[in-house]
């Protein structure tokens, strides 16, 4: 993992407790807003706005990884620590 500044790891580890005692949809939720605050995008939508698009894009997922499964389709547990790890690199790189 890449290095992370000025105690941002803190905040990242404080970040990853709170999603793990969240339902998908919170934590759908909980991630738009974490993705946007370091790079100071501001959140125009209201709450329910924002759950609303997290709710659409969570069903997505789910009708797309359905029909994976069925086929057989999957995806090795080093694949996806892999991508991670990369997908943590970027948010602490915006930190």
């Amino acid at each position: 993992m890449g290095a992370l500044r000025d105690g941002n790891e803190g905040r990242l580890a404080h970040h990853v407790d709170r999603l793990r005692h969240r339902s998908d949809l919170e934590r759908e939720v909980e991630s738009y807003r974490f993705e946007r605050e370091p790079m100071g995008v501001p959140i125009t939508e209201s709450a329910s706005a924002i759950r609303s698009l997290m709710l659409t894009r969570l069903v997505e997922v789910k009708l797309l990884v359905a029909p994976a499964k069925l086929d057989g389709l999957a995806v090795a547990e080093d694949e996806v620590e892999a991508a991670v790890g990369r997908t943590v690199d970027e948010v602490v790189a915006r930190c």
